[in-house]
C-alpha cells in the first residue's frame, strides 16, 4: 500500500510520456488476476429487473406475472391463432425485441400476441396529453412507426446505422450533439456544455463541493450505495464534509444484500457505522418520489464504458477474434469499424467501412477533446450518446412518472461542472492503458486517501460490475411530459396502438436525414399506404407491404392520392 501513494503521481507519467514499458512499475494488479477477485464477482441478483414480488403496473415482468401468462398460455406448444389475429399481431417486437418476457417465459412472439389480445381494450388518449419529443425510447419504436424491418447489417439508412451503434453499446442511444438520429424526435435533457479553459477544479473539490451543495440544498438524503467505485466515493465525499449532527438526522444510507460482498471492509469499516438499511427488492423501487435519494449516476459516462473491458479480457468472444483486445491505444478508425462487422453491424466490405466512418466522423469532431484512440472513441460515444439513457433508466417499467418522482432523483455526477472535470482530466480516467485495474484511478485514490491501507486492493483491483439492470420492459417509450407510451398487455399489437393513440405517434418521427430513402413520401402517407394494402391483403410482413407500397408511388409518378386509387385496384401481390 506504500507503494500504491508513491506511485499515483509516477504511473500516469510514465503511461503517457515515457513510452518505455520495460521501465513502467505499475501498482495495480495484472488484467488476468481481476475477475477472479471476489469484489469482482458480480452477484446474479444484479441481472433481475425485478423483485420477486407483485410488480408496479409499468410492467417489467415479476414472478407472479410470469405465472399468470404461463397459465393463460397453458399450451404454448400448440395455440392455433386466427390468421386474423396474427395479421394483426405483426411481430415487430420480436423475442429479442421482447428480451425480458422471452427470456424468462420460452414462448413464441405468436403466443405473446395471444396474451396482448387478451388485454382490455385501453381507452383512446385525448389530444393534448403527448408532448412533441420523446426523452427515451425502445429501440423497436423507430422501425414499427415507419413501416418496416431493420436492413441486413443495419446499414441502408441512418437510422439503421445509429440503432446498430445502439445495439453495439446495448442500449437506446440518444446523441447529445443533435447529429445522429434514431429517426425519432428527441428532446436532449442535458446539452454538452463548451469546453471552459478556465476550469482548474481537482477531483477532491469536486466530490467535496458536490455533496456540500447537496446538503446545503435539500434537508434529508438517502445515499444510494451498490459496493461500487462511483456510490463508495460519494459516500466517502459525505462522510468528510456532513457533521455527526447531519448524519443523525439529515443522511442514511441505502444498500441492497450484494452489496456487501463487492466491498466488505468498507462496509464494516464506513457503512455499518453510519445510519444504514438494507433495500428490499429491486432499487427502482426504493426510488419512488417520496424522498430524495442521491444516485451514483452518471459518473460511468463520465470516465467510459464498459465496453472498453474488451480491450483487456477475452482474445476471442463466441468464436471469433475479440478485435478490441489489447487495441485501447490503437486509432479508432481501424478498429471500431471492424469490431462491428464482426457483430454483422456493418457489411463485410471495405466500402461499407468507409461509409460508416465518413457517416460517425462528424457526430466525433464535436467533441469537446481530440478523439484518437478506441479508448478516445469509446468515452466520446458513451459520454455523447449514452449518457440520457443512464439518467433516465430509473424511471422505466412504471405506471406513472410524476414531477416529483423526477425532481427527487439526484445524480450526484450530472453537473456542467462534472463533464469540465471529465474534459480537462481525460488521461487520468485509465493512466495504465495496459491495466484494466487502472479505470476510474481518481475516485479510487478518492477513496484510499480517506479509508487507508485497509482498501489497498479495492485501489489496485476495483474494477466496475453490473450493480442493477433497469431495461425495457413492457413499456416503448416516455415523451419529454414523462408521458409513457404503451398500449395493450405487451405494447405488440398494432391494433391496440391505433386504438389508443390512432396516428398521433407518428409524430415522434423526424423528417428523414440524407440517406434515409423515403423516395419522396412521407412517413405519414407511406404508413397509410401500407395499412390500406395491408387491409386487403392480410398476412404479409411489413417489409413485403412497404415494398409494394413503394412500387406503387413509383408508378403513380410520386402522387399519394394516385397511389391510394391504385391500391383500390390491386388485384394481387406476388410473393417474391
Amino acid at each position: 500500500d506504500l507503494t500504491v501513494s508513491v506511485l499515483y503521481w509516477w504511473v500516469p507519467f510514465h503511461s503517457f510520456w515515457m513510452g518505455n514499458k520495460q521501465c513502467r512499475v505499475s501498482p495495480f494488479f495484472e488484467n488476468d488476476q481481476l475477475w477472479e477477485l471476489d469484489i469482482n464477482i458480480a452477484d446474479d441478483t444484479a441481472s433481475k429487473s425485478d423483485s420477486n414480488g407483485e410488480e408496479t403496473d409499468g410492467g417489467v415482468l415479476s414472478a407472479a406475472t410470469m405465472r399468470q401468462l404461463l397459465e393463460l398460455a397453458a399450451n404454448n406448444d400448440s395455440i392455433n391463432l386466427p390468421n386474423e389475429i396474427i395479421r394483426k399481431g405483426v411481430p415487430w417486437r420480436t423475442p429479442s425485441q421482447c428480451n425480458v418476457i422471452c427470456k424468462e417465459l420460452n414462448i413464441s412472439w405468436k403466443q405473446l400476441v395471444f396474451i396482448d389480445s387478451h388485454h382490455p381494450v385501453d381507452s383512446p388518449i385525448p389530444s393534448p396529453a403527448l408532448a412533441n419529443k420523446l426523452i427515451s425510447y425502445h429501440p423497436s419504436l423507430p422501425f414499427f412507426l415507419r413501416g418496416y424491418s431493420r436492413s441486413k447489417y443495419w446499414f441502408a439508412t441512418d437510422t439503421d446505422r445509429f440503432l446498430a451503434l445502439s445495439k453495439y453499446l446495448n442500449c437506446p442511444l440518444v446523441d447529445r450533439t443533435g447529429t445522429l438520429s434514431p429517426g425519432l424526435k428527441l428532446h436532449i435533457v442535458h446539452p454538452i456544455p463548451s469546453f471552459d479553459k478556465k476550469f482548474n477544479k481537482n477531483i477532491t473539490t469536486m466530490m467535496m463541493s458536490t455533496a456540500r451543495q447537496l446538503l446545503n440544498k435539500y434537508h434529508r438524503l438517502h445515499i444510494l450505495w451498490s459496493g461500487g467505485i462511483d456510490t463508495t466515493a460519494i459516500v466517502v465525499a459525505f462522510v468528510r464534509v456532513a457533521t455527526e449532527a447531519e448524519w443523525k438526522e439529515r443522511l442514511s444510507i441505502h444498500y441492497c444484500p450484494r452489496s456487501i460482498p463487492e466491498n466488505p471492509i468498507f462496509f464494516n469499516q464506513v457503512v455499518k457505522k453510519l445510519p444504514n438499511k438494507v433495500i428490499e427488492g429491486h432499487v427502482r423501487d426504493f426510488v419512488d418520489g417520496t424522498k430524495y435519494v442521491v444516485t451514483g449516476d452518471p459518473a460511468d459516462m463520465l470516465f467510459g464504458t464498459m465496453v472498453m473491458e474488451r480491450c483487456y479480457r477475452d482474445p476471442s468472444k463466441n468464436g471469433k477474434q475479440n478485435i478490441l483486445y489489447q487495441s485501447i491505444n490503437r486509432k479508432w478508425e481501424e478498429v471500431i469499424p471492424q469490431a462491428m462487422q464482426l457483430e454483422e453491424l456493418i457489411p463485410p466490405t471495405d466500402d461499407a467501412i468507409a461509409r460508416w466512418i465518413s457517416w460517425i466522423r462528424p457526430q466525433v469532431l464535436k467533441s469537446p477533446i481530440p478523439i484518437v484512440t478506441v479508448f478516445d472513441f469509446l468515452w466520446w460515444i458513451t459520454y455523447s450518446c449514452k449518457w440520457q439513457h443512464d439518467l433516465m433508466r430509473v424511471y422505466y417499467n412504471r405506471s406513472v412518472i410524476t414531477k416529483q418522482l423526477v425532481s427527487s432523483v439526484l445524480n450526484f455526477y450530472v453537473s456542467d461542472d462534472w463533464q469540465q472535470w471529465s474534459f480537462h482530466n481525460h488521461r487520468h480516467k485509465l493512466p495504465d492503458r495496459d491495466k484494466w485495474a487502472s479505470y476510474k484511478e481518481p475516485l479510487k485514490r478518492f477513496i484510499f486517501d480517506y479509508c487507508g491501507e485497509g482498501m489497498g486492493t479495492y485501489y489496485k483491483g476495483k474494477i466496475k460490475i453490473k450493480s442493477a439492470q433497469n431495461s425495457w420492459g413492457l413499456q416503448l417509450a416516455f415523451d419529454a411530459d414523462y408521458n409513457i407510451i404503451s398500449f395493450g398487455r405487451l405494447s405488440m399489437s398494432r391494433d391496440a396502438m391505433c386504438n389508443k393513440y390512432g396516428n398521433r405517434l407518428q409524430q415522434f418521427l423526424e423528417h428523414q436525414r440524407d440517406g434515409d430513402e423515403t423516395h419522396g413520401m412521407s412517413e405519414s402517407d407511406l404508413m397509410d399506404v401500407i395499412l390500406a394494402i395491408d387491409s386487403r391483403f392480410p398476412n404479409r410482413t411489413l417489409a413485403r407491404l412497404r415494398s409494394v407500397a413503394l412500387s406503387l408511388f413509383f408508378s403513380s409518378d410520386r402522387n399519394f392520392t394516385a397511389t391510394m386509387n391504385k391500391v383500390s385496384s390491386l388485384t394481387h401481390i406476388d410473393e417474391d
